[in-house]
């Protein structure tokens, strides 16, 4: 059944956020209870908080990326656009690619939103000159 909930896009990743978050906990008890005096406990505690805080910003932060991509992709589903579409499922696997994507996204994004804003001003210029 968890294997069913993970594979669900729109859920986000609840096994992940989970996981991260248990992850978290048990290294913030396990440090302190490794110690043998206040020091070592002091230190066990501030390193068991820091690994609670990442992990659980880790789980909390992926969980809501997970769940909003699944969502945009939905709605571009509901766009019945094909090249729309196709944005979406071509979608990058490394670092450098998500970075590359990215910039590539902004410049198509502006170049667009430019053309459209400047089609628009012709369309007005005309309509216009035309009365």
């Amino acid at each position: 059944m968890h294997k069913i909930l993970s594979q669900v896009e729109i859920l986000g990743s609840p096994i992940m956020l989970g996981s991260s978050i248990i992850s978290g906990l048990s290294t913030f008890l396990a440090e302190p209870a490794k110690a043998r005096n206040p020091t070592e406990f002091a230190r066990g505690v501030g390193t068991g908080s820091v690994t609670l805080v990442k992990m659980a910003s880790f789980g909390i932060l992926t969980f809501i990326g997970q769940l909003t991509g699944g969502i945009s992709k939905g709605m571009a589903m509901l766009t019945l656009d094909q090249d729309y579409i196709s944005r979406f499922r071509n979608q990058p696997m490394t670092f450098q690619q998500r970075l590359i994507y990215a910039v590539q996204a902004l410049g198509v994004g502006c170049y667009e939103g430019v053309i459209g804003k400047l089609t628009h001003l012709k369309a007005a210029h005309c309509c216009r000159g035309s009365q």
